[in-house]
C-alpha cells in the first residue's frame, strides 16, 4: 500500500507538477526573441506527442510490467511496440507536445526556455541515470534496435527499412537543429563573412541544378549504402557535426547575406531556394558543404573519388556562384570536415592524452614541503577564472572578487573534509563546497550594499574554464575518476588516487574527467554567448548552476570513488546536482541588470590574478607528507 501511495505521488510530481512548474517558471522570465504562432501546426504537434507519449506508457505497462517511473522502474525491458520504432517515445512525444503547445499559444518563454531546459532534463536522465540502470538490471540483454535510430552492429546485410530508420535519424535531428537556429532569427550582433570582393562574384542561376542537389543525393545515399558498418558510421558522423555545427550556430553570431538572383530562367527558383533558408543565418560553416563531403566519404566502396568529391567540390563552387554562401562558409566547412571526419582516432588520441596526464603524478619534496606537480593546474585555473571575472565584469578594485574567491577556496576545503576527508585524505577540496562558498561571499558583499549579481554573474562565466582546467588536475591526482569500463584509460602510478585508495591499477576506468572537460567546454562557450547578448546577470548565473547539474549529474553515473556515499539509491552528488539546477532555476527569476559585455583585459587584472593562481597552487599542490596534523597531506 505505502508503495502504491509513493508511486501516486511519484506519478503525480512528474507528470502533472513539474510541466506546470515549468510553463510557469519560463514565463517568469522576460526574453525579447521571435515568437512562432502557428497554432494549426501546433495542435497537430501536440496530438501525435500526446498520442506517441501514451503509447510508450501503454507498451511499457503491458510489455515492461510498469510505468515510466525510474524510482520504481518496470521489472522486465519493454522493446517492442512503440519502442520498437521510436527512442524514448515517451520523451520525445512529451517534447513534441510541449513544442507544439507553444506554437498553439505563441508562447515565446515556452519555445525559447521552457524546450531547452526540458531536453536538457530528458537527456540528464537518460545517460546519467536510465541508461546505466537498464545496463545494471539487464546484464547482457540487448533487445531489437528501434526503427529509427542507428543500425544494429554485425555483419548482416542492412535491410530497406533499416536504411531509412537511419536516414530519419540522421536527417531529423539535422532539421531540428536547423530549422530552431533559423526560426531564432538574425543575430543582433552579426557579423558579416563575405569579403568586399565577393559581393562582384556574378551570379550564375543555373548552377541552382549543382546546388540543389544534396537535397536529393544525401538522403539518397542513405538507401543506397548496404554496408552495415559504413551507415553506422554515416549517422554517427552526422550526429557528431549536427551537435559541433549547432554549437557554433549559437554561439558565433556570423551570417553571410543572400545576393539577389540576376534576372534569368533559373531566378525564381533561386528567389525561393532563398526564401526557403531565410533568415541567412546558420552558415558559417557550411552543412550544405558538409553534408556532401559526408555523403563522398560514405560512398567511398561505390563510386570513384574523382566523381565523389568532383561533385562535392562543385556543390561547394555553386554555394559561391548562387550567392547562398560566403568563401569563410565554406572553409570553415571544409576545415572541421578535415579535423572530425575520422572522429574515432580523435576520440583515441583524447584518450591516450588523458592517460598519459592520469600517470604525471610528479612530487619535490623540499625539507617538510612536499611540491606536487598537479597544483600547477589548480593554480592556471584559479589565475584564468580570475582574470575572466575581473575583465568581464570591470571591477576597479579586486577586494570583492577576491572575498568570494577565498569563500569558495575555504568551503571547498571544509565540505570535502565533511564529505569524504579519510585518514589516507586528510585535504581534500570539493566543488560543491565552493559553490556554496561563493554564495556565502556574494551574499556578505549584498550585505555589505556591493553589487553581488555583477560578481555572480562574473564567476558563473569564469566557472566552466575554472572546471576544465581543474579537470586536468583530477586526471592528474586521481580523483573523479570513473568505474571500470572494457575500453577506458589505465593508471599504474602509485601515487594517484585511483590506486592509493580505489585500488583500480591497471584497470580501464570511464575518463570522466574528460567527459567533465567537454562539457565544461560546451558549456562554457553557451554562457559567453549570453553574456556578450547583454543577458539577465542573474539568468547568466542560473543557466550556469542548471548547466553545472545537468553535467554533473550524468558524470556521476560513471565515476567510480568507493568513498562516494549513496543516498535512495543515488550517488550524493547526483543529489546535490538535481539541487543546483534547481537552484539556478530559482536565480534565473531574480531581476537584474543586464551583462556589460566583454572587456579588454587589463594589464593590472593580470597580476592580481597571480595571488588567487600561487594560493590554490599552494592550497592543492603543497602539502607536509610526514605530518600528522589535520589538512597537512593532501594524499598518503
Amino acid at each position: 500500500m505505502k508503495k502504491r501511495i509513493l508511486a501516486a505521488l511519484y506519478g503525480m510530481v512528474w507528470a502533472i507538477l513539474a510541466p506546470a512548474f515549468l510553463w510557469w517558471w519560463c514565463h517568469r522570465i522576460p526574453l525579447s526573441l521571435p515568437a512562432v504562432h502557428v497554432p494549426l501546426a501546433g495542435w497537430l504537434l501536440t496530438i501525435c506527442g500526446l498520442c506517441l507519449w501514451l503509447s510508450g506508457v501503454s507498451r511499457l505497462r503491458t510489455e515492461g510490467g510498469g510505468l515510466p517511473m525510474n524510482a520504481f522502474p518496470p521489472p522486465r525491458l519493454a522493446v517492442g511496440g512503440i519502442y520498437s520504432i521510436f527512442p524514448h517515445p515517451i520523451y520525445t512525444g512529451f517534447g513534441a507536445a510541449w513544442v507544439g503547445m507553444a506554437f498553439v499559444t505563441g508562447s515565446t518563454q515556452a519555445l525559447w526556455l521552457g524546450t531547452p531546459v526540458l531536453a536538457l532534463v530528458c537527456l540528464g536522465l537518460v545517460w546519467g541515470h536510465e541508461r546505466p540502470d537498464l545496463a545494471r538490471r539487464f546484464p547482457g540483454i540487448s533487445g531489437p534496435r528501434p526503427w529509427i535510430g542507428i543500425p544494429a552492429s554485425g555483419n548482416s546485410a542492412v535491410s530497406r527499412h533499416e536504411r531509412l530508420g537511419a536516414m530519419l535519424a540522421a536527417v531529423l535531428p539535422w532539421l531540428i537543429c536547423y530549422g530552431g537556429v533559423k526560426l531564432l532569427g538574425a543575430y543582433p550582433d552579426a557579423i558579416e563573412t563575405r569579403m568586399p570582393w565577393e559581393w562582384s562574384v556574378p551570379i550564375q542561376g543555373w548552377t541552382e541544378l549543382i546546388y540543389s542537389s544534396p537535397y536529393l543525393l544525401v538522403p539518397w545515399t542513405f538507401l543506397l549504402i548496404s554496408d552495415r558498418c559504413e551507415l553506422r558510421k554515416l549517422v554517427q558522423r552526422s550526429w557528431l557535426f549536427t551537435g559541433i555545427v549547432t554549437l557554433v550556430y549559437l554561439v558565433a553570431p556570423f551570417m553571410a547575406a543572400f545576393r539577389p538572383p540576376q534576372p534569368g530562367l533559373f531566378a525564381q527558383w533561386l528567389r525561393y531556394e532563398q526564401l526557403a533558408a531565410w533568415p541567412p543565418v546558420a552558415s558559417w560553416p557550411s552543412f550544405h558543404v558538409i553534408w556532401t563531403l559526408l555523403v563522398a566519404q560514405a560512398l567511398a566502396g561505390r563510386l570513384p573519388p574523382w566523381l565523389r568529391y568532383g561533385w562535392a567540390t562543385s556543390v561547394a563552387i555553386t554555394c559561391l556562384s548562387t550567392g547562398m554562401h560566403s568563401v569563410a562558409d565554406l572553409t570553415a566547412a571544409l576545415l572541421l570536415w578535415m579535423a572530425l571526419r575520422n572522429p574515432g582516432p580523435v576520440w583515441r588520441r583524447l584518450m591516450a592524452v588523458s592517460e598519459r596526464l592520469a600517470n604525471a603524478w610528479r612530487c619535490w619534496e623540499l625539507g617538510p614541503l612536499r611540491i606536487i606537480s598537479h597544483g600547477l593546474w589548480a593554480g592556471l585555473a584559479a589565475a584564468a577564472g580570475f582574470l575572466v571575472v575581473m575583465s568581464a565584469t570591470a571591477q576597479q578594485f579586486p577586494w570583492p572578487a577576491l572575498l568570494v574567491f577565498l569563500c569558495g577556496l575555504v568551503c571547498a576545503g571544509l565540505w570535502a573534509q565533511w564529505v569524504e576527508g579519510s585518514a589516507a585524505l586528510s585535504r581534500p577540496f570539493g566543488y560543491y563546497g565552493a559553490v556554496l562558498g561563493a554564495a556565502l561571499g556574494l551574499a556578505l558583499l549584498a550585505l555589505a550594499g556591493a553589487d553581488w549579481a555583477l560578481l555572480a554573474g562574473g564567476f558563473a562565466l569564469a566557472a566552466a574554464p575554472i572546471q576544465a582546467l581543474g579537470r586536468i588536475r583530477c586526471l592528474e591526482q586521481g580523483c573523479c575518476h570513473g568505474h571500470p569500463v572494457s575500453w577506458g584509460i589505465k593508471v599504474f602510478n602509485c601515487h594517484s588516487r585511483v590506486v592509493s585508495l580505489a585500488g583500480l591499477m591497471g584497470v580501464p576506468l570511464h575518463p570522466t574527467a574528460l567527459y567533465s572537460i567537454l562539457g565544461n567546454l560546451v558549456s562554457g562557450l553557451l554562457l559567453a554567448r549570453l553574456w556578450a547578448l547583454g543577458a539577465a546577470l542573474t539568468l547568466v548565473a542560473g543557466t550556469y548552476l542548471m548547466l553545472a547539474g545537468v553535467l554533473r549529474f550524468v558524470e556521476e553515473a560513471y565515476r567510480g570513488e568507493p568513498q562516494t556515499l549513496r543516498v535512495a539509491g543515488l550517488p550524493l552528488y547526483q543529489w546535490l546536482a538535481l539541487t543546483s539546477f534547481l537552484a539556478g532555476m530559482v536565480l534565473c527569476l531574480a531581476p537584474s541588470a543586464a551583462a556589460p559585455g566583454f572587456h579588454a583585459p587589463r594589464l593590472w587584472d593580470g597580476l592580481w590574478a597571480l595571488l588567487p593562481g600561487l594560493v590554490c597552487a599552494g592550497a592543492l599542490g603543497v602539502d607536509f607528507p610526514h605530518s600528522k596534523w589535520r589538512f597537512s597531506r593532501l594524499s598518503g
